[in-house]
Formats: structure tokens, sequence, C-alpha cells
């Protein structure tokens, strides 16, 4: 499972400190949420996680007290595999 504390996000075992991190933002896909991490180092991918809507506003206030928010646009690769179902 996923949690968020004072300290970063554990996902499993794992604590990915929010410090590893330049922004967060959130991600939409039909009936799908998910917070994706933005890491500073360029050669590692961005973490996701999944949660319900009604977890939203508690997310965004407690990574926002940590991170940025970014209103990113998804990349154009994921729109075409999303139309192509891949």
């Amino acid at each position: 499972g996923y949690e968020l504390s004072s300290s970063g996000l554990r996902i499993g075992q794992k604590l990915y400190p929010y410090s590893s991190f330049k922004s967060f933002s959130f991600v939409r896909e039909g009936a799908i949420n998910s917070v994706q991490l933005t890491p500073l180092k360029k050669l590692m991918p961005p973490i996701s996680a999944y949660y319900k809507a009604e977890d939203e506003e508690k997310i965004a206030d407690i990574l926002g007290s940590h991170l940025p928010l970014d209103e990113v646009q998804p990349h154009s690769l994921d729109r075409i595999s999303r139309r192509l179902k891949l």
C-alpha cells in the first residue's frame, strides 16, 4: 500500500523522501486517479501512486506542504498509447 507521512511517500517497504522530488501532479484517466511525483534526477522515472477520488484534497494538502503542484499535461506518447489502447 501507499502511505504519506511528514518524511515522504512510502510504497510497501520503500520510503521516497520529498527531497528527491521537484513537484507533484494529479493524473486523471477516466475512473483511475493517480498522483505522480517528478524526481529531481533526470534518470529516475516518476513515481505514481493510485488513490480514491475522495482522498485527493487530503493528498494535495500533505504533498503541497512539501512540494509544488505541477499542472502537467499528459505526454504526447501517453495520449497516443491511450488512443491505441496499448
